[in-house]
């Protein structure tokens, strides 16, 4: 049980600390970590267990989600992250064996449809995940053009350099606004897969980002900004 807490306090200080190569504000980073709070006060509840190995079992899967969710919450959009969050939301009650907890048992069939509808939301947020993780790996070689608004690259060096800005994307910490207009992005592969999103300025806290919205995901990256100001960066067309 304390490998699982170390764990769990391990996770929260990689969370905060990999915050500082990104712009964040203190709301988005509570946003985006609230899920491994939830964690926190699941433990909580398992430590007051009598010792054995179903509480030993729960703690370790408790604690691997922790640093699930502390790392993920550094790739990707909280948005994938929420249903992972439910999980943990849900078991609380599910988990809770105190005498206020048996006068309120009505809560812990809550908490198990919570567990029922969260766990297929998560296998599908994990295949988001999955199909984000392929869009942040992309290599330029792999990459037929891309399209931005009304402009396309296809030129070697540029399709380098806009692949290894697009590596550079993060999570966009206030995760409660999303962009209202922007302009229509497509990178497409030589395979024929298509990646789509929105791509606008950041807001007027971090103007110096561009501001990347897949569905209601929200991102940002900064060296994409800097690189598409830049004179020198060609286009196909006008």
């Amino acid at each position: 049980m304390g490998a699982s807490i170390l764990l769990y306090v391990l996770s929260i200080g990689w969370g905060l600390v990999a915050r500082v190569q990104a712009p964040w504000d203190p709301g988005g980073t509570f946003l985006e970590c609230w899920g491994i709070y939830i964690y926190g006060v699941l433990l909580f509840h398992i430590n007051s267990w009598n010792p054995g190995p179903v509480r030993l079992l729960l703690a370790h899967f408790v604690a691997v989600l922790s640093v699930m969710l502390a790392w993920g919450s550094t790739v990707y959009a909280a948005q994938m992250l929420l249903p992972l969050s439910l999980i943990g939301f849900g078991l609380i009650p599910l988990t809770t064996q105190s005498e206020d907890a048996r006068n309120r048992l009505w809560l812990k069939p809550v908490g198990g449809v919570i567990v029922l509808v969260a766990v297929p939301w998560s296998a599908y947020a994990l295949q988001r995940m999955f199909e984000f993780s392929k869009f942040l790996d992309i290599q330029s070689e792999q990459v037929e053009r891309v399209q931005i608004g009304d402009k396309t690259w296809t030129e070697t060096g540029d399709l380098m350099a806009l692949c290894r800005a697009l590596h550079s994307t993060t999570p966009y910490s206030p995760n409660h606004e999303s962009i209202k207009s922007g302009q229509r992005a497509t990178v497409i592969k030589k395979d024929g897969t298509a990646y789509s999103f929105q791509i606008t300025r950041g807001n007027r806290t971090y103007p110096d980002t561009a501001w990347i919205q897949f569905g209601v995901e929200v991102y940002q990256n900064r060296e994409l900004a800097q690189l598409l100001e830049q004179t020198r960066f060609k286009s196909s067309s006008p």
